[in-house]
């Protein structure tokens, strides 16, 4: 299962989907900050979301330098202590060889999720680690008797649970229902549980907190936020995010696999992961902690606008874990009415692994392809050509210009042209500072912005590298 996974990862990365987006870049450039001693408390430009990988990422950049496949790689392992954390909290409400399937179904992540799996964004395998330890800080919880929770446990929970928030305040769609579970349980243990709770929610938000001090609480002010009402939000879920999850459909909406199939997979399965959530809640108490997270994590995660961009999946990551435990609970009780009745536990296996292999190899052949290419190509290219041109200060598209920087330690500096949002300033002043006839600007093929020039577009020498167009001053030389 291991190195299945692995294998798909290195499929998505050997094609475009392995390209570096700036998204990921920011990643890389905000840990070699942290190398440079300068830490941030959330993502540069954004007003949430925690930098924690920043932090974990320092010492391998520090050891081999800031390499793209080694900043996919370092993300995917993330990913992979996601795996690991799920397993954990499973084993609060399942037996403990039970809950490597849900360990497995996080890391064999289907459709769109194992494309996201290989991006190296702030928050999204970070913030499942989170959710998972969460979830297992609050089982024994809601299995102690009513009004006598362990203090130190309450603590700890609380603190995870804030953790989770700080992350990124989605993960609250589902820290919160579990908690209200856990809460409603004791609700008269002050002492015990809200108390120690509440600390430790405090205590990991600490430095946002601060941070929201000095910055006008700019936090409250929702950002990147996506057209559409909280109707278009709560429906695009079932009808967007979901099917691109498991498998069935593509980036464009068109469907990977007959429209039946596809049907069956869409609501098959979360029924199966509402059975299996419903199983759980009936068996132990913790168990309703995954019931009402998957029942209300969809209302309150349509409050967020920014959820509304459904097309690349990456949103799924907030109901994974939950997901793979409830599937797991699900395809439990029927391996156990299987093999009570026929006695062949090969065919409980057998099951599963077509089960996989049918959400999980239609999408690669489909939308992740096999045609294999050197994503990453023309970002390496950028920095000879601008180095040939001995350039040192950049500028164009917000998607494709940082890239440089990141590649060469900041040793060419990065700018955005008007419009995008500008996450390091120290770059974007020094590229402001350069006399222009020593600036090189780079976009996609479909944005190149002649307007943002400072001399006519037809001076510049244009250079088509792979995916980027690459326009060199008056002065530069190939």
């Amino acid at each position: 299962m291991v190195i299945l996974g692995v294998l798909l990862r290195w499929w998505v990365l050997r094609t475009t989907h392995g390209m570096l987006s700036a998204d990921e870049t920011v990643t890389g450039l905000s840990t070699l900050e942290v190398l440079d001693g300068r830490f941030r408390i959330v993502i540069p430009a954004n007003a949430y979301t925690a930098t924690f990988e920043s932090f974990a990422f320092a010492p391998f950049l520090a050891v081999f330098g800031p390499g793209i496949a080694l900043l996919k790689w370092l993300g995917i392992s993330v990913w992979a202590a996601a795996g690991v954390s799920t397993i954990l909290a499973a084993r609060t409400v399942l037996d403990p060889a039970r809950s490597w399937i849900a360990g497995g179904i996080v890391w064999l992540a289907p459709g769109a999720m194992m494309i996201v799996s290989t991006r190296a964004y702030f928050g999204y395998a970070s913030g499942m680690v989170a959710v998972a330890a969460t979830y297992w800080a609050l089982g024994p919880l809601a299995e102690a008797p009513p009004g006598q929770p362990d203090r130190r446990r309450s603590l700890i929970a609380g603190f995870l649970g804030g953790l989770a928030f700080y992350v990124h305040p989605m993960y609250s769609a589902v820290v919160v229902p579990a908690a209200l579970v856990v809460a409603a349980r004791h609700r008269r243990a002050g002492r015990d549980w809200w108390a120690p709770a509440a600390l430790g929610a405090f205590v990991a938000n600490v430095p946002v907190l601060f941070w929201n001090l000095r910055n006008s609480f700019a936090s409250l002010h929702q950002q990147n936020e996506v057209p559409g009402t909280y109707l278009d939000r709560l429906s695009g879920f079932f009808t967007g995010l979901l099917p691109r999850d498991f498998g069935v459909m593509g980036a464009d909406g068109s469907w990977v696999v007959g429209r039946p199939i596809g049907w069956l997979v869409w609501f098959g399965i979360p029924a199966l992961a509402l059975a299996g959530a419903i199983r759980l809640a009936r068996r132990r108490t913790a168990g309703r902690m995954y019931l009402a997270a998957i029942v209300f994590c969809w209302p309150i995660m349509a409050v967020f606008a920014p959820l509304g961009q459904t097309r690349d999946g990456r949103y799924g990551v907030i109901v994974l874990p939950l997901f793979a435990v409830c599937l797991t609970s699900a395809v439990e009780a029927v391996g156990e009415t299987i093999v009570e009745r026929i006695h062949v536990r090969p065919v409980v296996v057998a099951g599963a692994i077509a089960s996989a292999a049918g959400l999980l190899l239609p999408y690669q052949f489909d939308e992740v392809t096999t045609e294999f290419v050197r994503p990453n190509a023309g970002f390496e290219e950028l920095v000879v050509r601008l180095d040939a041109a001995r350039i040192e200060a950049v500028k164009g598209s917000y998607w494709v210009v940082s890239q440089a920087s990141y590649l060469t330690d900041w040793r060419i500096a990065s700018a955005v042209t008007d419009g995008w949002p500008v996450r390091y300033p120290r770059s974007q002043q020094r590229v402001d500072a350069t006399p222009p006839e020593h600036v090189a600007f780079v976009f996609q093929y479909d944005d190149v912005n002649p307007t943002a020039l400072p001399f006519p577009i037809d001076d510049y020498q244009r250079v088509d590298l792979q995916g980027l167009v690459l326009l060199l001053p008056p002065d530069g030389d190939t």
